[in-house]
């Protein structure tokens, strides 16, 4: 699982910082869409007896994402304060 990182790291110095960085302003206002493709994921793999916990987790942090639709500036430690501060709801 290192061998991509590092191969990033050094065909692109520094780019491993920048996508770290740049990934809450790219994905947390638009996560909320993704909770309807995930449903589907999810009911797709049940008909098919298929294990659904990996939709099912995805679905759950894409939707305590949802406070964040529109927001194009948030950054990682808002995205993380949200989602361990909504544990257990």
């Amino acid at each position: 699982m290192t061998v991509i990182p590092r191969t990033v790291g050094v065909l692109h110095p520094g780019a491993m910082g920048v996508t770290v960085a740049a990934t809450p302003q790219s994905t947390a206002p638009k996560a909320w869409r993704f909770d309807g493709e995930m449903a589907e994921i999810v009911a797709s793999f049940a008909a098919h007896d298929l294990p659904t916990g990996f939709g099912d987790a995805t679905r759950e942090i894409f939707g305590r994402m949802d406070v964040f639709k529109g927001v194009d500036d948030a950054t990682l430690d808002e995205v993380l304060a949200v989602l361990v501060n909504s544990l257990g709801t």
